[in-house]
């Protein structure tokens, strides 16, 4: 896969997300995947910022990595444009989907990456409890924490998010690359799956279905 003409190849382990979204806790992704691929040459994190304006996160990121620096391993980060045929070849040519989010509402690039054989390293919270399990994933260990609101200015602790364990992720992205590397067989399983599992989660033929049913009992009921 090419990436505005940089060659990427080997472990692809993906994420699309806008960095300026604070619940999607890239910080967490990029620090775990260094440390856990320091001595990894063919291991890639591949970040799509979704952003008008990703100046300023491609300069936050570029600073974590010269802190975490020297490794091995390799952060691509791409914010332009991608056609569709080029989001296309990005799903195709990736290993795994990565979400640390602190929750999630439905995560729609992580269902798209599923849907087309990619599993993924995720915790089992928030919306994403309805479709992640260890048989599609690598699960995240996670726990409750109090924050606030995204779009409260005065930062009032008022509900709550998930904080992923960190080391938990660090042990994701290890034996994710193990299982790719050593049981080929394994990770087709895996991939399956995860079809399986989207397709009984967000098919068309599911949601028409889901849709027609809850139309029929609202029509009955009036």
């Amino acid at each position: 896969m090419q990436i505005n003409n940089t060659l990427i190849d080997g472990i692809i382990y993906t994420s699309v997300f806008n960095p300026a979204d604070g619940r999607k806790n890239w910080q967490d992704m990029v620090t775990a995947f260094c440390y856990a691929f320091e001595s990894v040459e063919d291991a890639t994190l591949l970040l799509k910022f979704v952003s008008n304006d990703a100046e300023e996160s491609e300069k936050h990121l570029i600073n974590y990595l010269y802190k975490l620096s020297p490794f091995k391993c390799r952060v691509v980060a791409c914010s332009s444009h991608l056609s569709d045929e080029d989001y296309e070849k990005m799903i195709g040519s990736s290993s795994y989907y990565v979400n640390t989010s602190h929750g999630e509402g439905q995560c729609i690039p992580l269902m798209e990456f599923m849907s087309c054989g990619k599993p993924a390293i995720a915790p089992c919270d928030s919306a994403m409890a309805d479709y992640i399990d260890e048989s599609v994933a690598f699960v995240i260990k996670s726990s409750a924490e109090l924050t606030h609101w995204q779009h409260d200015a005065r930062r009032r602790y008022r509900c709550l998010q998930t904080r992923i364990s960190w080391m938990s992720l660090v042990e994701a992205f290890q034996n994710s690359y193990q299982l790719i590397k050593e049981s080929p067989d394994d990770y087709s399983t895996m991939s399956q799956r995860a079809i399986d599992r989207l397709q009984q989660h967000c098919s068309n033929a599911t949601v028409t279905k889901r849709l027609g049913e809850f139309l029929e009992k609202v029509v009955s009921s009036q």
